[in-house]
């Protein structure tokens, strides 16, 4: 079952390739929801991340990213450690250019972005609600 529906605006690989190790493996989500944007968007995403804990930690091949920090004491003070480990927090900056001001989901096959969907107010709730049914499967 794929993660992304019909609705995804990318059928191509993107150029960008990840470095971090978790990027390296075929068959990894990821959300990215962004602490600062449109606040309604935002804030439905990071209710999203925290009312799906236990099935966030409990499933392989998805994680949450953080970009574009100005402090990653931000989110660490925020969550136990045993939810960090499914955090990525991009220090770097990596995902930097593939967010504007919404969040977004992301397919990464071999290192690649293989498919985005900007979580906008058009789609976010269809989005999370087959998010949500993804991680309880």
């Amino acid at each position: 079952m794929s993660l992304f529906s019909c609705s995804s605006k990318t059928s191509e690989k993107n150029n960008i390739t990840l470095e971090s190790k978790i990027f390296k493996n075929d068959g990894k989500y990821l959300i990215v929801p962004l602490l600062y944007g449109c606040d309604g968007c935002v804030q439905k995403t990071y209710a999203f991340v925290e009312g799906n804990y236990a099935n966030i930690i409990n499933k392989n091949h998805f994680y949450v990213v953080w970009t574009q920090l100005k402090n990653k004491r931000q989110i660490e003070r925020e969550y136990d450690e045993k939810f960090l480990k499914k955090f990525i927090i991009d220090s770097l900056n990596v995902l930097g250019s593939e967010v504007d001001s919404y969040p977004v989901l992301i397919e990464v096959e071999s290192g690649y972005i293989n498919n985005k969907i900007t979580l906008s107010p058009d789609n976010l709730d269809s989005e999370l609600k087959s998010l949500k049914n993804y991680l309880i499967e």
